[in-house]
């Protein structure tokens, strides 16, 4: 892992923010990169609909799959 250059501004919040939401600093920071680079790549989605495609994915990779029943 590399160093990055981070405003102590940004950093306080994510250090505030982690221990909201029981992460790290480091994996809050991520998770807002991440979620802003997602972000950026779908603009016409919503930003909820863009933090449910994250979790979907996630849940997907800890193979939490279910199949769709249509009408149900």
């Amino acid at each position: 892992m590399k160093a990055v250059r981070i405003k102590e501004e940004i950093y306080q919040e994510a250090q505030i923010r982690a221990e909201a939401e029981s992460r790290s600093t480091a994996e809050q920071l991520s998770y807002w990169a991440r979620l802003g680079k997602t972000c950026e790549e779908n603009p016409k989605l919503p930003f909820q609909d863009v933090k449910s495609l994250l979790i979907s994915h996630a849940e997907a990779n800890a193979g939490r799959l279910e199949e769709y029943k249509l009408g149900s």
